[in-house]
């Protein structure tokens, strides 16, 4: 568990299925997070994923709750393809779309960085959004993750391609970041 000052995240668990449906299912939030959800047997399986993923070791993820609103999940954070012998992981987020602008996201993003240079020894974290999401670009800038590059035409959704950019924080930086 992690908290902030307006947060907390925790373990996300079997009985956060309708939670996590209720923010994975809309259309407008996870046009850049490969689509929506379209049943709530997707959510189950996505908690099932993400508890496999953390028994092998492969990736750690939170519930974002926000303090005094009850404990329900509004967001997912974590990494993902966690290379413990390269000391390097990426990490991801996604929050339900009523709270967006409201700096939920860099607070939750700012701990788990913490956590992951500090607790898990990470070296590297970086991060793979659609280039055209401007909100993840602009959110991961402000955490000081620089650019390396663009992988061009990179998904074809809808019969339109998308970019996808290529985000990295190293240690060095995340100390040196206000």
């Amino acid at each position: 568990m992690l908290e902030t000052e307006r947060l907390i995240l925790r373990q996300i668990i079997e009985s956060d299925v309708d939670d996590l449906y209720a923010f994975r299912s809309d259309s407008v939030e996870q046009r850049f997070n490969g689509g929506p959800m379209m049943t709530l047997s997707e959510s189950a399986w996505l908690i099932k994923e993400l508890a496999n993923g953390f028994e092998q070791g492969t990736g750690l993820h939170w519930g974002l709750t926000v303090r005094g609103a009850g404990n329900q999940i509004v967001g997912l954070f974590g990494y993902s393809h966690v290379a413990p012998e390269h000391r390097r992981s990426e990490v991801g987020y996604d929050l339900s779309r009523s709270l967006w602008g409201n700096g939920y996201a860099l607070e939750a993003m700012q701990a788990i960085l913490e956590f992951g240079f500090l607790e898990m020894n990470l070296n590297r974290v970086f991060a793979v959004p659609y280039t055209a999401n401007l909100r993840s670009t602009k959110l991961l800038e402000r955490l000081g993750f620089r650019l390396e590059g663009i992988h061009r035409q990179e998904f074809l959704i809808d019969g339109v391609f998308y970019d996808e950019s290529i985000y990295s924080l190293l240690r060095s930086e995340f100390a040196q970041h206000p």
